[in-house]
C-alpha cells in the first residue's frame, strides 16, 4: 500500500485544522483544496496549469467562510472528513497503487478531486481554466500548460459535470489479453497511461470489486469492450457461462457503462463477431446495438488511427490532445 508523503500528511492535518478553526462539523473537499494550495507538490501542478493561486485561494476561502455556515457547531468538536473527502483520498491512493508508485502526494489528491463532478472544488479549478488532463500531463510527463497545443476553453458553471477524460478498457484475459495489450499500448502513446484503466489486478486487496469497478467507470467518459472469439461463451471451472453470473466483472463493467450512457465501443479482434442481443443478459443487450470496430492484425495501425480519431471526437474538442 502506498504511503503518504510528509508534505501530504501535513496537508491532510491542515485541511482538518481549517475546518476546526471555523468550528465546522465536517471537513469538505473545499477544505482539502484550500490546504492543497500550500502543499508544494500540488501548488507546482497548479502553477504548471497556469492557475492564479491567489485568486483561487480567495475564491475557495470565500466559499468556505460564506457558504458553509450550516456546518458551524455551537459546541465545537473535531471536524470529520466528509464522504467526498474520503473518496478523494481513496481514489488518490488507488491510482498511485495502480501505477506502481510508492508515495501519495498532494498532486495525486489534486487530480482525484476532478472526479467529484458536482462540487465547488472542481468548479473553482475549472474556473481557472484547469483540466484534469493538464494536471496529469504535468505529473506524468513534466509538460506544463504553456507547452501544450492551444485550446479554446469554454466557461464552466457550478454543478455542471467535470470532464473525467478517462478511457476504460473491458476485456477477458483468457480471451484477448494479447490483442488488448497491443490496443492499450497504442492508446497509452496517444493519451498517456493515467487516462486509461485496463486491468482488474489494480483493484486493492480487501476492496469490494463490484463497487470499485463502478467507481472507476463513474470517472470514465468512454469504454472499449474488447471482444475475442471466446468472449461470449467464456466458462468457469464448472463449465457455466460467466456472463450468466451477475457478479461477472465483464458484465458489471459493461452494464455500469451502458447505464451511464457513455460511449461504449465494441472492438472485435481475432475474427470475433458482434454478439446478438438475445444471447446477452438484459442489462447488456444494448451493447449489440452500439456501433463497433473490427481491429485486424493486417490493418492494425489504420484501424487504431480510426479508433483514436473517434475517441478524440467523442470526448470533446481537444480533451485528449
Amino acid at each position: 500500500m502506498p504511503a503518504f508523503s510528509r508534505n501530504f500528511e501535513a496537508t491532510l492535518h491542515r485541511s482538518l485544522e481549517l475546518a476546526n478553526a471555523r468550528k465546522h462539523e465536517f471537513a469538505t473537499i473545499e477544505h482539502l483544496l484550500l490546504a492543497l494550495l500550500d502543499d508544494s507538490d500540488a501548488s507546482n501542478v497548479l502553477r504548471a496549469c497556469d492557475v492564479n493561486l491567489n485568486n483561487l485561494r480567495e475564491r475557495v476561502s470565500g466559499y468556505i467562510d460564506q457558504d458553509l455556515e450550516q456546518l458551524v457547531l455551537q459546541s465545537p468538536k473535531d471536524a470529520q472528513p466528509t464522504t467526498g473527502f474520503q473518496r478523494v483520498i481513496h481514489r488518490a491512493v488507488v491510482h498511485v497503487q495502480s501505477n506502481g508508485s510508492e508515495e501519495v502526494t498532494g498532486a495525486n489528491a489534486l487530480v482525484a478531486i476532478f472526479a467529484e463532478r458536482k462540487t465547488w472544488a472542481t468548479f473553482f479549478l475549472e474556473e481557472q481554466g484547469m483540466t484534469r488532463f493538464e494536471a496529469v500531463q504535468f505529473i506524468s510527463h513534466g509538460i506544463a500548460k504553456t507547452a501544450m497545443p492551444p485550446r479554446s476553453l469554454e466557461s464552466v458553471r457550478p454543478h455542471e459535470p467535470a470532464v473525467a477524460r478517462k478511457i476504460f478498457i473491458s476485456y477477458r484475459r483468457d480471451d484477448s489479453s494479447g490483442h488488448t495489450g497491443r490496443v492499450n499500448d497504442r492508446l497509452e502513446k496517444e493519451f498517456g497511461r493515467d487516462l486509461l484503466f485496463m486491468d482488474v489486478d489494480a483493484i486493492p486487496l480487501g476492496v469490494n470489486f463490484a463497487n470499485y469497478l463502478k467507481d472507476e467507470i463513474a470517472e470514465c467518459d468512454a469504454m472499449l469492450v474488447i471482444i475475442g472469439p471466446d468472449w461470449l461463451n467464456a466458462r468457469d471451472e464448472n463449465n457455466l457461462r460467466r456472463l450468466d453470473y451477475p457478479n461477472d466483472f465483464v458484465r458489471i463493467e459493461i452494464s455500469a457503462a451502458l447505464l451511464r450512457d457513455i460511449p461504449v465501443i465494441p472492438i472485435t479482434v481475432d475474427g470475433a463477431k458482434m454478439p446478438r442481443p438475445e444471447v446477452l443478459p438484459d442489462e447488456m443487450k444494448e451493447l449489440a446495438l452500439r456501433n463497433g470496430l473490427d481491429v485486424r492484425h493486417s490493418s492494425f495501425h489504420a484501424d487504431m488511427d480510426k479508433l483514436v480519431g473517434t475517441l478524440r471526437r467523442r470526448l470533446g474538442r481537444s480533451a485528449l490532445e
